[in-house]
């Protein structure tokens, strides 16, 4: 089958800010794993099926400590994160996500770009504990069931209690 306008692709970028607004983190833009229920989420929109929704929540995890420092992608089949903290981050597709431009500049028209920006904040994962943090996904919902949509698996993040951490996904169909 020919591919007209190249392949659905993502990428993120992860920064921390610690209790005085300071820089402590910059992961630069990194590849991520479109999986394959978020080609399914894309096709049933397509479709308009009444059972499927947009981007709704974000979850991070600790992963596995045999991942090391440059870790394996995960399989295109992937469909949870390995271990993944109980809170999840509820996305406002009002504020949280943006249409991009072909310079990356928001938008308000609909483009073949979109951002979505997390935040991570105090407290966040756990009360008063510094987390490990090794993979993340976005999440759709169909059926009212979380369904995938991407994934990364990356070295260990270190956050603080205290600390922030802004997570932008870009997404590119």
């Amino acid at each position: 089958m020919e591919n007209v306008v190249g392949a659905l692709r993502g990428m993120y970028r992860d920064t921390i800010v610690n209790a005085e607004n300071q820089l402590v983190f910059d992961s630069g833009w990194i590849s991520n794993t479109i999986v394959t229920n978020g080609r399914v989420l894309l096709a049933a929109f397509m479709k308009r099926d009444q059972n499927a929704s947009g981007i709704y929540c974000m979850k991070v995890g600790t992963g596995s400590e045999t991942w090391g420092n440059n870790p394996k992608q995960p399989a295109a089949s992937i469909t949870d994160l390995v271990k993944p903290y109980k809170k999840q981050i509820i996305i406002d597709p009002k504020t949280d996500i943006s249409y991009l431009d072909d310079k990356n500049n928001k938008t308000d028209q609909p483009t073949h770009r979109l951002e979505v920006r997390v935040v991570l904040g105090k407290d966040f994962p756990e009360k008063n504990e510094t987390c490990e943090l090794r993979e993340f996904g976005l999440f759709g919902r169909f059926n009212g069931d979380l369904r995938m949509i991407n994934c990364v698996r990356h070295p260990v993040i270190q956050k603080a209690a205290s600390e922030t951490l802004i997570r932008v996904v870009r997404l590119f169909f």
